[in-house]
């Protein structure tokens, strides 16, 4: 007698194996399916923005940081030269005027003196630049330094010339010698009475300087330690206009914090005297100054 136990238990099983192989997905041909993997994302490279428009992006992204372009001056300016005005100056004397020089090198006016009654606390000597003024008389620059006595709003208030420096500023005015006399001209308002009208360039020249505290410079070149902020840098010269003349003059901005260089600034000056400030320009700066402050 055959015995049917196995068979049946067979039987029993094989619907499990199918349903178990269904379940596996395992398949009986000759080919071997590899199991499926998880599908990772691409990674996407995206190019720097351009720095003429601006990418929306709602998602983080890695860019490379923006490069740094040369400007697109030229890394030596243009140079243009002019002559230079042929002038010369008279100086009071300083003995006339009562100022010697102290130890520190200052020509201090000694109390009392012509040139301290009339409130200086010190002179220089006049630069051959105030040489075209009409009338030609000797000059002085009378410096005025504020303290307890004479303060600063003092001064402002009777006006000056021109003023420089940082916490401790100097005023400056002229005194001019006339017929064996001291004369104090304190202010533009005095100084187009004295002086116009402008009827040449030297003229011009001296009262612009004088009036604005700027200065002439010619023979302008290049220097390798400074960094230049124009493609273009002309000495200065002056320029017959309707009214008058304009002239370029240069300055220094030394005091105070950030950046420090040369600038340029046209000066307008009419016939009757009158005085008018172009735009300030920075031609230069001195990288090894930046960020100093200097009072």
């Amino acid at each position: 007698m055959v015995n049917k136990k196995p068979l049946v238990t067979v039987l029993v099983l094989i619907p499990t194996f199918l349903m178990a192989c269904t379940f596996l997905q395992i398949d009986f041909s000759n080919e071997v399916t590899p199991p499926p993997t998880a599908e990772l994302p691409h990674a996407t490279v995206t190019s720097p923005p351009q720095p003429t428009s601006i990418v929306d992006n709602p998602t983080p992204t890695l860019t490379a940081p923006p490069q740094v372009t040369q400007t697109s001056l030229p890394v030596v300016p243009q140079f243009i030269n002019h002559p230079q005005l042929d002038l010369s100056v008279e100086s009071i004397p300083i003995e006339k005027a009562g100022c010697p020089m102290d130890a520190n090198g200052y020509y201090t006016c000694h109390p009392g003196s012509p040139i301290a009654n009339l409130g200086c606390t010190d002179v220089q000597f006049a630069d051959y630049m105030l040489g075209g003024l009409t009338p030609r008389l000797p000059l002085l620059i009378c410096n005025i330094r504020p303290n307890q006595e004479n303060p600063a709003q003092n001064i402002d208030d009777e006006g000056y010339l021109w003023v420089e420096g940082g916490l401790m500023p100097v005023f400056h005015r002229l005194v001019v010698e006339q017929d064996g006399q001291f004369i104090l001209i304190k202010n533009l308002e005095e100084l187009q009475s004295f002086f116009s009208p402008v009827e040449t360039e030297e003229e011009a020249l001296s009262y612009a300087v004088l009036a604005t505290g700027l200065t002439p410079s010619y023979g302008e070149k290049y220097f390798p330690d400074l960094r230049y902020l124009v493609p273009v840098i002309e000495d200065t010269h002056i320029v017959r206009t309707e009214n008058g003349f304009e002239i370029n003059l240069f300055g220094n901005n030394i005091f105070g914090c950030g950046n420090h260089g040369t600038f340029t600034m046209p000066v307008s000056v009419s016939v009757d005297g009158k005085v008018e400030k172009g735009e300030y320009i920075q031609i230069d700066e001195d990288p090894r100054m930046d960020g100093l402050c200097v009072d």
